[in-house]
């Protein structure tokens, strides 16, 4: 069914699109409600981006749903068996710029609730911001969302000693992960990251989970995954889902990458941490669309 539901949210992209984010992840929870929760803050998610497209509340209980206002058009179906409730939005600012669509998908997937989401754009060339959709966020606030057994929070994970390390190891080494892996590395004895790693967690939730090292566990890290495969303080290193790094360290798997702010922040006014966030959460984006099937 994880299958099923992903293939919804790609279903029916006009084929002049190319997507730039795709998500999918399981709820703790599996119930009537919890669908309906997850369905409910799509439609608020909705009403508070386009409020023109936001139906009333009898039309919202409605399996099929089809309208259109402006530049923006609005699509409800549901599958025959009542398992799969997919809204499509698509909406563009000016007659002249591109079209973004997004999907978002419940599902009961029989051994778990899923939710997913794709957003796509008819150009990407005029594309000057690429940034998850709210509603992906708003999930995560608001639903028990998991990954591989491991909860998706919009909160960093804090490993401070070498157990917690090998712990956070097993989890990025291990199978059916689906979402990325950021890494933050404390300076020295500090707490310093080079970035508020609250910030980051937020910025980046329901692509990846973040996590941030200190000096102990960062040792650990690096016994176990090799110095080049380590993140430093002011980046933020990416473990992409099936990386499977061998615990000697000496011959590690591919792909892992860190993400830098540019040196030329002075003369746009930039921050390097905000700078940071900004391409990470640019680079997650694309992640999910290489590495999401």
């Amino acid at each position: 069914m994880k299958t099923t539901a992903l293939r919804s949210a790609k279903a029916g992209s006009p084929s002049r699109h190319e997507a730039v984010l795709r998500s999918l992840m399981s709820c703790q929870a599996h119930s009537a409600a919890n669908r309906r929760l997850a369905r409910d803050i799509v439609w608020r998610w909705l009403g508070s981006r386009w409020p023109h497209l936001r139906p009333n509340a009898a039309l919202m209980e409605r399996d099929e749903l089809e309208s259109a206002s402006g530049r923006s058009s609005l699509r409800v179906a549901t599958s025959e068996d009542g398992a799969v409730w997919t809204l499509t939005v698509s909406s563009r600012e000016r007659e002249a710029d591109p079209e973004w669509t997004t999907r978002a998908v419940v599902a009961d997937g029989g051994a778990a609730d899923l939710v997913a989401v794709e957003t796509s754009c008819s150009d990407l060339s005029a594309a000057w911001v690429i940034s998850p959709p709210a509603v992906l966020g708003q999930w995560v606030d608001r639903l028990r969302l998991e990954d591989a057994g491991v909860p998706v929070t919009g909160q960093p994970r804090h490993v401070t000693d070498e157990a917690q390390a090998r712990a956070l190891f097993d989890h990025v080494t291990g199978d059916g992960r689906r979402l990325a892996v950021v890494l933050l590395a404390a300076k020295g004895d500090s707490q310093y990251y080079g970035v508020d790693p609250r910030m980051v967690a937020q910025s980046v939730r329901g692509l990846a989970h973040v996590a941030c090292l200190t000096a102990p566990a960062l040792g650990e890290w690096s016994k176990l995954c090799g110095r080049a495969a380590s993140p430093v303080t002011g980046t933020a290193r990416i473990y992409v889902p099936g990386y499977g790094a061998r615990s000697t360290g000496n011959d590690v798997a591919p792909p892992s990458f860190s993400v830098l702010p540019r040196p030329d922040l002075a003369t746009e006014g930039k921050s390097q941490a905000t700078e940071l966030r900004h391409r990470l959460s640019r680079q997650l984006c694309a992640l999910t669309v290489a590495t999401c099937d």
